[in-house]
């Protein structure tokens, strides 16, 4: 570190006025990467506390644990104008001192940025290089900083002259494995459908840069049901109980209102689900820290937005459980999809019409562990603020994660959230569809039976017979009945 005296530790990141807003009409108010119009602003802020504690740079540090709040004040007084979108710039010195850059940038929609749309042609043709020289990993490629020797050499070797050219070069580390771009984060989208995250980025073994984005484990799934919209976004809200969800045991209607400005509902529920922390998680932990190796329940917290007019509905479901283990955000987008000679209007289309036209549904699920921060594993940072992770740099303690870094562990328990939602995602469609043909053939009634044969399939008939018998022997009191 003595050879690069006069660096300082960056972060980029968007400033979008309409970031709060649509996340709230797209049901991510809940999350803390979406509540101000920095765009996941506190993963910018874990980033550059971890580069400041990496140094070494202790007064860095102690600016960077400020709250969140304090934080956002800061970066607002560089904001000349907070009704336009801007692109800014973090610098941060080892004395504690940080200024900002901000320049204007163009207006995107910002929905994009909450989750993987649709697959489009790029408006713009990039050429994209691999470096011809291998790069050595180290502390500068890890962490993004004003030292940006390597990879303006890369650059140079790839002949591209200006950050201007629409041109980019791939930087390999000395196994020949891709690192990340000279000025992006590269991400790979796989040919094929697969279990998996649609979206891949190069391992942080690899030597590559830390960044913000990467830190979004995704599960992409895109399917279409032979329904209309009104059939479809009524079934979602009727889909528990059915014979694949019998693992869900209450669903209770927190809020529910229709913006009067947008006439959209608006709902929030809390669903009752029998849950335990997978064996396979449970393996990775230290004893007692999973709970019980039985079944528990946990709540998930789900939020709806319904457009009848324009037939689309965005939801949000996560976990309120065992967040510090594995925190779970599922979203959907149901779009209407008409086919040829369908109704240009959704009014007056039949909820159990199976031809009058499809509905499609974009499924993203989010991963992210925080096993190793905070108060769920106080011992290894006892020196650390509960709510920054530990660095990977610091050797860990010896006893169970003598032989894992943080970061790996949490990467694998990604990993086995991934896996476990490919089963979850084909059991939710095959209930979605159970409740749908139900719906066609006997309409609501036919839903309403369905769930109570559903229901009492969980509870079992011993527990009307029980139920039954203890009602009669109230009911007969001392009489002698013959």
């Amino acid at each position: 570190m003595t050879s690069q005296p006069s660096f300082q530790i960056i972060s980029s990141l968007r400033y979008d006025p309409a970031l709060p807003h649509v996340a709230r009409e797209g049901a991510n108010s809940s999350s803390d990467l979406f509540q101000t119009p920095y765009y996941l602003l506190p993963y910018h802020r874990e980033r550059l506390l971890h580069a400041a504690r990496c140094f070494q740079w202790t007064k860095a540090a102690e600016f960077l644990q400020q709250d969140l709040g304090s934080f956002v004040q800061f970066l607002d007084s560089f904001i000349a104008d907070k009704s336009k979108p801007w692109r800014l710039r973090i610098v941060v010195d080892r004395s504690g001192t940080s200024t900002v850059d901000v320049h204007p940038t163009a207006a995107i929609d910002p929905l994009s940025l909450l989750i993987p749309l649709p697959s489009t042609s790029p408006s713009t043709v990039w050429h994209v290089y691999v470096d011809r020289e291998s790069t050595d990993p180290s502390v500068f490629t890890t962490h993004k900083t004003t030292a940006r020797e390597v990879y303006s050499a890369a650059r140079l070797r790839a002949g591209i002259m200006s950050p201007q050219e629409t041109a980019e070069v791939l930087l390999v580390n000395p196994k020949g494995e891709v690192m990340e771009g000279s000025i992006t984060t590269v991400y790979f989208r796989r040919r094929q459908p697969c279990d998996g995250p649609a979206w891949i980025t190069p391992p942080l073994s690899c030597g590559g840069n830390a960044g913000t984005t990467r830190r979004m484990k995704f599960f992409e799934n895109v399917f279409t049901y032979d329904y209309s919209f009104p059939a479809v976004s009524l079934a979602y809200f009727l889909r528990y109980p059915n014979p694949y969800s019998r693992h869900v045991l209450t669903t209770d209607v927190i809020d529910r209102f229709v913006d009067p400005s947008t006439q959209r509902l608006h709902t929030i529920r809390l669903h009752l689900k029998k849950s335990k922390v997978p064996s396979g998680i449970l393996k990775l932990l230290p004893k007692g820290i999973g709970g019980a190796d039985k079944s528990g329940q946990s709540y998930i917290l789900e939020t709806t937005v319904v457009d009848a007019k324009e037939g689309w509905m965005r939801t949000e479901s996560r976990n309120m459980e065992w967040t510090g283990i594995l925190s779970v955000v599922e979203r959907q987008v149901y779009q209407r999809l008409p086919v040829e000679g369908a109704l240009d209007r959704l009014e007056g289309l039949a909820l159990d019409s199976k031809k009058s036209e499809q509905t499609t549904v974009q499924t993203t699920v989010t991963f992210r562990s925080r096993l190793g921060q905070g108060k769920l594993l106080p011992s290894l940072r006892k020196t650390d603020r509960v709510d920054h992770a530990v660095d990977e740099e610091d050797a860990p303690p010896k006893g169970f994660f003598s032989s894992l870094s943080t970061a790996g562990l949490q990467r694998t328990i990604e990993l086995i959230g991934v896996s476990r939602t490919r089963d979850a995602i084909l059991k939710s469609k095959q209930g979605m569809n159970v409740v749908l043909e139900r719906l066609r053939n006997g309409g609501i009634v036919e839903v309403l039976e369905g769930m109570r044969q559903d229901r009492e399939a969980v509870d079992g008939p011993w527990k009307r017979v029980w139920l039954r018998g203890n009602n009669n022997d109230l009911g007969s009191g001392d009489d002698d009945r013959h």
